[in-house]
């Protein structure tokens, strides 16, 4: 039916992504961090590409960024959910579909929360300096602001 097809698609770009992650070479990251290079500061996601790399590289010990595992942890989670999810006989398609939501919510809020939590901060944290930024600017009577 078309919930296996929706699997088997799933499961193709996640082995997709980890394909490319595992030819991708850590240190080959050449995006830069627009907050980086506009504030001086580094964003949530910084390292990510390189971690990623690195961890389908089975190499865990030179993670730069915390939340890295945890996205990793849930790919990795995800992909074999699909495998299952693929293969199992489909007695009860609801019930599946169910255990199936349940456990993608569940795998969002213990693997990917704290990330999107951190992200919110970051932003407050931004809207301070962006706001201590423009004080400054207004007080040597640049009012672009």
């Amino acid at each position: 039916g078309s919930y296996r097809i929706i699997n088997i698609i799933l499961a193709g770009v996640l082995g997709l992504i980890f394909l490319y992650s595992g030819f991708f070479v850590a240190t080959d990251y050449a995006l830069g961090c627009y907050y980086k290079s506009e504030f001086g500061i580094n964003c949530v996601s910084c390292g990510f590409s390189r971690d990623f790399a690195n961890f389908t590289h089975l190499n865990f010990n030179d993670s730069l960024n915390q939340y890295s595992l945890g996205l990793f942890s849930f790919f990795i989670f995800q992909l074999l959910l699909r495998f299952i999810f693929i293969f199992w006989k489909r007695e009860n398609e609801k019930f599946v579909f169910k255990v199936d939501l349940s456990l993608t919510i569940l795998l969002l809020l213990l693997f990917v929360g704290p990330y999107f939590l951190a992200w919110f901060n970051f932003y407050l944290e931004l809207i301070s300096i962006q706001d201590d930024l423009c004080y400054q600017k207004n007080i040597k009577g640049d009012f672009m602001c």
